[in-house]
C-alpha cells in the first residue's frame, strides 16, 4: 500500500491489518453528518472521511441508520470503531481516544420569537431546555448546570419542532446544525436567544484499544491542505437554497397544512353545493316548461 504520509513501519502494518473501519454516525445531524434518502453518508464528516480514506488506504464502513443513543452504545461496546464528528468529554474518555479537532462551532441557545432574550445559561434554571440525547450539550448541562431541566430528543429536527410548537422553552445546540435545519425545514418563529461561552470542537473519536489509529488520524488530518478544508466548509456551511419537501412541511408546520386542507375542503364543498343547486334550478325550469306545454 503506497502512502504519501510519513508513517512508521508499525503504523503501516497496523493499517494493513485493519483495511475496514466501522463508523458510527448520527443519521440526522446535517450539515455535519447524515444519511440521505438513498442511505448514503453525506455531510462534513463524510467529505473528511473520503479524504482520509484516500490518504490511508482504508475503507470506512458506515453503520446502520439508528438514533445516536443506539450508536453511542455500539461505540461503547466496540461493535463500531470510530465516530467522525464527536466532541471530547470526560465521560467519553473512559472508552475512547480522540484525534485533533478539525472543526469548531459555538454552542447557542434558541427560543421562540415571543420569548425574551437571555444573557447566560444560568438564566435557564427551571426552564424546559431541549438537548440531543447523549450529545455534548447534554453532558454540558448535566455536569455544569444541574438546575436546568433537560428534555432529551433523539433527533435535532424533532427538538426544533417541539420548540416551535411550545412543548419546550429553549434549545441548547450547535449553531451550524441548527441553522441548517431551520433553513432546510422552513421552521418559522424561532430566534437566537444567546451565544454561550462554549464551543463544540469536533474530533474523530476512536475506540480506546486502538490508540495507534488516533495517532495515524492526527497525521492524516494535519496533511489535509488548506484549500481542501475550505472546499468542504464552503460546500456545507455556505449559503444554500433549501429544497421543499411536503413531508417536512407537514411535520414542522402542521398548522399551515391544516389551514390549506380546510380551505381546500371548503372550496370543494362550495363547488358541490353550486353544482347541485344548478342541477336543481335546471330541473325546476324543465318542470315549469313542461307544465306550460301541457296547459
Amino acid at each position: 500500500m503506497a502512502l504519501a504520509l510519513e508513517l512508521t513501519p508499525e503504523e503501516r502494518r497496523w493499517l494493513d491489518g485493519h483495511p475496514v473501519i466501522r463508523v458510527g454516525i448520527d443519521p440526522a445531524w446535517p450539515p455535519y453528518e447524515f444519511l440521505d434518502r438513498q442511505n448514503r453518508h453525506q455531510g462534513i464528516s463524510a467529505d473528511y472521511l473520503q479524504l482520509l480514506s484516500g490518504r490511508l488506504g482504508v475503507r470506512f464502513q458506515v453503520g446502520p441508520r439508528q438514533p445516536w443513543s443506539h450508536t453511542w452504545r455500539a461505540l461503547q461496546q466496540q461493535s463500531l470503531d470510530i465516530s467522525p464528528s464527536i466532541a471530547e468529554t470526560a465521560a467519553r474518555r473512559e472508552f475512547m481516544v480522540f484525534s485533533r479537532p478539525y472543526l469548531r462551532f459555538p454552542v447557542v441557545i434558541l427560543t421562540r420569537v415571543d420569548s425574551t432574550f437571555i444573557g447566560r445559561l444560568e438564566d435557564l434554571d427551571g426552564q424546559r431546555v431541549g438537548v440531543e440525547a447523549d450529545y455534548f450539550t447534554e453532558d454540558l448541562l448535566k455536569t455544569r448546570y444541574p438546575g436546568i431541566s433537560r428534555v432529551r430528543f433523539n433527533y435535532l429536527d424533532e427538538m426544533l419542532s417541539a420548540l416551535s410548537l411550545g412543548r419546550i422553552d429553549y434549545v441548547l445546540t450547535n449553531h451550524a446544525s441548527a441553522s441548517w435545519m431551520v433553513q432546510s425545514l422552513h421552521i418559522t418563529g424561532l430566534k437566537l436567544a444567546a451565544i454561550t461561552p462554549y464551543d463544540s470542537p469536533l474530533t474523530i473519536g476512536v475506540r480506546k484499544d486502538w490508540p495507534e489509529l488516533a495517532v495515524i488520524l492526527d497525521k492524516a488530518i494535519a496533511d489535509i491542505r488548506a484549500e481542501e478544508h475550505k472546499r468542504i466548509r464552503e460546500r456545507w456551511l455556505g449559503v444554500r437554497k433549501p429544497e421543499a419537501d411536503l413531508r417536512d412541511i407537514w411535520r414542522y408546520q402542521p398548522e399551515r397544512v391544516l389551514a390549506a386542507l380546510a380551505l381546500s375542503a371548503l372550496v370543494m364543498l362550495l363547488g358541490v353545493l353550486v353544482y347541485f343547486r344548478t342541477r336543481l334550478n335546471r330541473r325546476q325550469y324543465l318542470e315549469q316548461r313542461t307544465r306550460r306545454a301541457l296547459a
